[in-house]
């Protein structure tokens, strides 16, 4: 299969592996997709069937002044990996997006659980995530570097640039997003999807 021939075996192995959506046990099952939307999607449903309120967090997006009425991509594969919108709960599994601490493991496709919001007095956008990464040594480093988070890390928001498509015989410009960089993911029994 990996060069792309499927024998008739090879395709009946796989449908013999097949599920419906109605069958028992189906979000402990491993699960692939053929787009990024579906993954979405799939992590959506399995946010919003844990227990506690949801945090919908806006993104912050500056365009320059030259630029009024020009949209900024819903995508957050040309947003820097950024989510307009990041719909987050206490006790979510989410993965880092960004290195954030490379030498501490803060890197790209860490995992971890959110444990938390340290909430901004000024603002009704928490000032950091607390999350709690799945690596040991992580969280004894947090324990030390971040005392009274409980082994969490406060993940705070992140600026990514990015090129917007001006018009036809315009100079290209730049637009910026603020983020907090993380995704929420589904774990279940082990199995991240």
């Amino acid at each position: 299969m990996r060069i792309g021939i499927r024998t008739i075996d090879d395709i009946a192995l796989l449908k013999s592996r097949e599920v419906s959506e109605s069958s028992e046990n189906i979000d402990t099952r491993l699960h692939l997709y053929s787009t990024n939307k579906l993954v979405d999607s799939h992590n959506d449903r399995i946010l919003n069937s844990l227990p506690g309120p949801l945090r919908i967090l806006e993104a912050l997006d500056k365009l320059p002044e030259t630029c009024a009425g020009l949209q900024i991509s819903s995508d957050s594969r040309h947003t820097g990996g950024l989510f307009r919108k990041l719909c987050l709960k206490i006790n979510c599994h989410v993965m880092l997006i960004r290195n954030v601490l490379v030498e501490h493991g803060l890197v790209n496709g860490a995992l971890g659980i959110v444990t938390g919001f340290q909430e901004n007095n000024s603002t009704c956008r928490p000032k950091a995530i607390l999350v709690r990464f799945d690596d040991l040594a992580l969280q004894i480093w947090a324990s030390t570097e971040y005392t009274g988070c409980d082994g969490s890390v406060p993940i705070e928001m992140f600026e990514a640039r990015f090129p917007l498509s001006p018009k036809r015989g315009t100079k290209a410009v730049e637009g910026s997003r603020l983020q907090f960089p993380i995704r929420p993911i589904a774990i279940l029994k082990g199995r991240i999807y």
